[in-house]
């Protein structure tokens, strides 16, 4: 919609489109603008430079949907109230997720001290940096960011936080990295915290620049199986609290040195004891649902390298729950029933057996775990594929 008005224009302009043509056995799709179909292995999905060049009004670049303070005015905004502090400015995603993913800023600064490239970014305690479009983490996917940063604050401070915009859910996950006496914290609950081990102390905050990145290795791991890499050298870790498979809340936010557009209770409620970041910040890249090279990670090459198949360990004990994908299919159908779990976000394992009195027809089961976990069969379930990314 388009127009004076903040609503009841009657007039659209198209943003974007997605057509799917079926034809015989055939389907093609086709797409443009805001609806074009993304290849997520092509590169990170965010990317934020820091650099001051790449700065813009909120105005010169909107964010679709977003709710601006000028909402009941007009259909373009201008500004956004990000926890009591007014955004006027918007710092491009450079990312492959584009515009809609841009970060509205406040009060941050530039210096020309980068770790890479023209400038970095200054935060102090009234600093704002965050993303209005909720994701991308989104249930149990995979997901891998890195940055440079450089502070001398002992105290424990936000780095990057994602968390729901509408509260706290304890059968949900956040994902807050944060800095505490110079030693990265990785929270996935109040309770279940990733940390590196008692033997292994760090002295990141001596006011030099430091890269650290953080993967998942597979889909929905545990805690305790997610990758910490700091200046290039893979971090010895231990879990406090519980070990949990990971599962995010899907009502996210992402934010940067501070809580975001995340429900208030964070900050005061939950994490209480965790402050604003203060110092800078430079080349943030985050991916999702894959696997990235460990010249990522190490940070030896800036180019990434081809990610990993999707495969299936067979024959493995898992709690499953028979979802809604029950199709009777003919022979020589493990392909497409393998298929069709390859292509499913949330299928984590399929099951092919016998039609009863056939040898020739077969019906595929898909399975969908909310936290695969090692246990004992249910259903009569014999799982015998689990999806697996290597």
């Amino acid at each position: 919609e388009f127009g004076p008005k903040a609503y009841f224009n009657t007039n659209f302009i198209e943003y974007g489109q997605i057509n799917v043509a079926k034809q015989g056995t055939g389907t093609t799709i086709t797409s443009s603008g805001a609806l074009e179909l993304l290849d997520v292995n092509i590169g990170p999905i965010l990317e934020f430079t820091f650099d001051e060049n790449h700065k813009h009004s909120l105005f010169s670049r909107q964010v679709i949907g977003m709710k601006y303070d000028q909402l009941s005015e007009s259909l373009l905004g201008e500004t956004m109230t990000i926890r009591n502090v007014t955004s006027s400015e918007g710092m491009e995603n450079r990312g492959i997720f584009g515009q809609q993913y841009d970060l509205q800023i406040a009060n941050l600064d530039f210096d020309t001290e980068s770790a890479e490239g023209s400038s970095a970014a200054v935060f102090n305690s009234n600093s704002r940096v965050a993303i209005y479009s909720m994701g991308p983490m989104a249930q149990g996917e995979m997901v891998t960011f890195s940055f440079f940063f450089k502070t001398t604050q002992s105290k424990e401070m936000v780095l990057v936080f994602y968390g729901g915009r509408f509260g706290y859910n304890s059968k949900k996950d956040v994902f807050l990295l944060t800095l505490k006496d110079g030693n990265p914290l990785l929270y996935a609950q109040t309770n279940a915290i990733l940390s590196s081990s008692s033997d292994n102390a760090y002295n990141l905050n001596d006011g030099e620049w430091h890269y650290i990145a953080i993967s998942m290795p597979s889909r929905s791991c545990l805690l305790s199986q997610v990758l910490m890499y700091i200046d290039g050298e893979k971090v010895d870790t231990t879990v406090s609290g519980r070990d949990i498979n990971l599962f995010f809340i899907t009502s996210g936010q992402l934010s940067f040195g501070g809580w975001g557009y995340s429900k208030r209770k964070f900050g005061v409620e939950y994490f209480s004891e965790i402050h604003n970041y203060e110092g800078m910040m430079d080349h943030f890249r985050l991916w999702t649902g894959r696997t990235v090279s460990e010249n990522i990670l190490k940070n030896t090459n800036n180019d990434d390298e081809e990610p990993g198949v999707v495969t299936f360990e067979e024959n493995l004990n898992v709690v499953c729950k028979i979802n809604r994908t029950r199709k009777k299919l003919g022979s020589k159908t493990a392909t497409k029933c393998k298929n069709l779990c390859i292509h499913d976000p949330g299928c984590t394992a399929y099951d092919l057996r016998p039609k009863s009195g056939s040898d020739r027809m077969y019906r595929c089961f898909h399975f969908f775990n909310r936290r695969p976990k090692l246990g004992k069969r249910k259903n009569g379930s014999e799982c015998n594929f689990k999806k697996m990314n290597t």
